[in-house]
């Protein structure tokens, strides 16, 4: 089990967007929001693959500007 904690940042005006977008990625949860445009998302995959396979959804979702991950920890299964 793979577990990250990510900020992820946005405009302020596509975060209810985002924030619906993130939440459809299988194993992904947004936590929190902030009025400036940053979002607080887990992920939980199994394996090294599928985790960098979402983070690059992340990424790559519409309107996204950046991802900072902030934590990493890679559980044994």
């Amino acid at each position: 089990m793979n577990i990250s904690g990510l900020v992820v940042r946005t405009l302020p005006a596509s975060l209810m967007a985002v924030n619906r977008a993130l939440g459809d990625l299988p194993g992904v949860e947004v936590h929190g929001q902030s009025n400036i445009g940053n979002l607080v998302v887990t992920v939980e995959q199994q394996g090294r693959e599928a985790i960098n396979q979402t983070l690059a959804a992340i990424e790559n979702t519409k309107d996204v500007l950046a991802t900072s991950l902030v934590y990493h920890e890679e559980l044994e299964d």
